[in-house]
């Protein structure tokens, strides 16, 4: 979330508007924390399908959380926001999220788990009894 609101600060320049950056970052992972299967990167097929579409929905989520709040400040018209850049900006991060993302779960997950860290789901450290 820190750095969505440096990326919103600097690179995008919106000023005191790159909370919105923040709120979405946090609606995306939020929603993935609740959503996404633990063992889906191990298993691949079905569990591999489902978590393609946890990282559909969320990218999908929150791009269009971010367009929205883009275009009711005035930055653009909300026609523009959804129908001209919607389409693309969605397509590439989601072709990155869904070659990168399987990736990165199979390699840091272990590394945190090993290191103590909780790697899990919601589900699972709700069930789990810790509160970590």
């Amino acid at each position: 979330m820190i750095g969505a609101v440096v990326g919103g600060l600097f690179v995008e320049s919106l000023g005191f508007a790159a909370w919105i950056e923040a709120v979405t970052t946090f609606i995306i992972y939020a929603l993935k924390w609740i959503l996404m299967p633990r063992d889906s990167v191990k298993e691949g097929g079905k569990s591999f399908f489902l978590l393609l579409s946890v990282y559909s929905l969320t990218l999908f989520l929150g791009t269009a959380h971010v367009l929205w709040q883009l275009a009711f400040i005035g930055i653009f018209p909300m026609e523009i926001a959804f129908f001209i850049l919607l389409p693309p900006t969605f397509g590439l991060n989601f072709a990155i999220e869904a070659l990168v993302c399987p990736v990165l779960l199979r390699i840091v997950s272990p590394k945190f788990n090993a290191r103590g860290l909780y790697v899990g789901n919601f589900w699972e450290w709700r069930n789990s009894g810790r509160v970590d």
